[in-house]
């Protein structure tokens, strides 16, 4: 998450957006930008996706701080979630296939030794 708050702060003072213009932008509540900026949440992949848009770069830019989107996924659980590896994935996927980001389900199955 750190790596997304840091982007996001660059990304904002880059286009001179505020807080309350970020949330008016990509259609999310007032506290949502607020809650990225101090490392509570993450936006929900579709909300991602509005965010890098926004800011014309894409969601592994975002998330990662990587300009390459054929780049692998970071695999350190120390530094990325599962869950926002997934959404990650799902957004990927969406701008792939065009499909909605809400209409992706992906299935994980850990299967141990």
């Amino acid at each position: 998450m750190l790596v997304f708050r840091t982007e996001l702060v660059r990304h904002m003072s880059r286009e001179d957006i505020s807080a309350s213009e970020l949330a008016r932008r990509v259609g999310v509540s007032p506290t949502a930008p607020w809650n990225w900026l101090h490392g509570k949440t993450i936006p929900k992949p579709g909300t991602m996706l509005k965010v890098a848009r926004l800011f014309g770069v894409s969601v592994n830019q975002l998330m990662y701080g990587a300009d390459n989107s054929d780049e692998d996924l970071p695999t350190d659980i120390h530094v990325v979630t599962v869950e926002s590896s997934l959404d990650a994935a799902r957004v990927r996927l969406s701008e792939f296939t065009g499909t909605p980001v809400e209409k992706i389900r992906l299935r994980l199955e850990i299967v141990s030794g």
